[in-house]
């Protein structure tokens, strides 16, 4: 979901399948300047700023597609508990239509990246990642593990989207698979270095760079 309405709504399945999707919730923000020339300060461009937007990121990118193809879909996800974008992000989701339990932390930030991106040609610029990589504390670990014992057998399909900012532990990825394989439905990971973590999944998706370094 963005600002700019680029989601669009896809035809249902016949069979509309309830999906539980835990992981990283961030934001894709995009920056769009107007080079103007180079600083007298240090050989860097000088730009004006033109205007910021802002679209569902990590975890949200899967969101998105699922309830595209009709999928009904409940989040959990942690989020910064006072920070814009983790407020953005609860309400584009409350507007799709998605259930969601989030696990708002004061300790965290709701993980931003930003492209900087030139106009007119769109070019790219740099990327600014806002984020804070740290385990969920004993009491949000505890909701997290409550929240899939409560969730996972009311669905069809388990997803994790794991980006490995401290969200999914060990411990939380090896319940995940335990109670989906009681009830039937099993989901993935997508972590490289968490792979053993997931023993007993039904599929992965890794990226390029994460299948290589399991090669």
């Amino acid at each position: 979901m963005s600002e700019r309405s680029r989601s669009t709504q896809g035809k249902q399945t016949d069979a509309v399948q309830q999906v539980l999707l835990l992981g990283d919730a961030m934001v894709d923000a995009y920056l769009t300047v107007d080079p103007a020339g180079i600083s007298d300060e240090a050989p860097v461009v000088v730009a004006d700023c033109l205007g910021t937007t802002r679209e569902f990121g990590g975890m949200l990118n899967t969101a998105t597609a699922l309830h595209a193809l009709g999928a009904h879909v409940h989040l959990v996800a942690r989020i910064g508990e006072h920070d814009e974008d983790g407020q953005w992000v609860q309400q584009q989701a409350t507007a799709l239509g998605m259930a969601a339990d989030w696990l708002a932390d004061e300790s965290t930030i709701t993980t931003q990246k930003m492209r900087v991106v030139a106009e007119p040609t769109g070019d790219y610029l740099a990327r600014l990642d806002h984020e804070i990589v740290a385990p969920l504390s004993a009491s949000l670990e505890q909701r997290l593990h409550e929240r899939i014992q409560a969730l996972v057998p009311e669905v069809d399909v388990v997803v994790v989207s794991d980006y490995a900012k401290g969200f999914v532990s060990q411990e939380v990825a090896g319940l995940i698979v335990q109670v989906a394989n009681r009830r039937g439905p099993r989901g993935g990971g997508r972590q490289a270095v968490h792979d053993p973590w997931y023993a007993g999944a039904t599929v992965f998706t890794p990226n390029v760079t994460e299948r290589r370094s399991w090669l």
